[in-house]
């Protein structure tokens, strides 16, 4: 089971709700403890992933639209995008990966790797049409889409180095010239 706090930030962080779920875990991955390690790591991944999911979108957005005081504020577009990813990774764990996971063979060299390959090609593939969509709803002038090509090389960076330990965490300033 599953429990969490739902926020609102604006300022000072304000409670607007429980969260709560619950998860069906096959026995062959809880009961063993390096397939339940694997587990809690991937799920690690996923939620670092959403963040980088809105950041990135918040990113976009915050290029395509600013406060009248020039202030950045936080994007709606990014938090639909952090849902919808989410919801593409529920599907993805319950459909593919503890399928995989609970069928590997701990005696093999190779089953994590096998098993990383499955939830970190469904993260990709998630996180990756995730922010696309959203990108491309959010504007179309020259100079947005300038900081929305910054803001995407950003996004494929870490992803990399989220989902396959690659350095090069790289922080962007976006600054744009009328």
């Amino acid at each position: 089971m599953l429990f969490g706090v739902a926020l609102k930030v604006k300022g000072q962080a304000k409670y607007t709700d429980w969260l709560f779920d619950s998860m069906n875990i096959p026995g062959d991955i809880l009961f063993e403890e390096d397939k339940a390690d694997s587990l809690r790591m991937a799920l690690e991944r996923i939620e670092q992933t959403a963040a980088l999911v809105f950041s990135t979108v918040n990113g976009v957005s915050n290029a395509a639209e600013s406060t009248k005081d020039g202030k950045k504020k936080r994007s709606e577009a990014a938090n639909e995008a952090e849902e919808v990813f989410f919801a593409e990774m529920h599907t993805a764990v319950f459909s593919e990966y503890f399928h995989a996971l609970a069928e590997a063979d701990t005696s093999s060299s190779d089953w994590e790797q096998k098993t990383n390959e499955v939830i970190n090609g469904c993260i990709e593939e998630a996180a990756s049409k995730t922010v696309g969509e959203f990108a491309k709803k959010l504007g179309s002038t020259a100079k947005f889409l300038e900081a929305q090509a910054k803001m995407l090389r950003f996004f494929r960076i870490e992803l990399n180095r989220i989902l396959y330990g690659r350095k090069g965490m790289i922080k962007w300033k976006i600054t744009l010239k009328e």
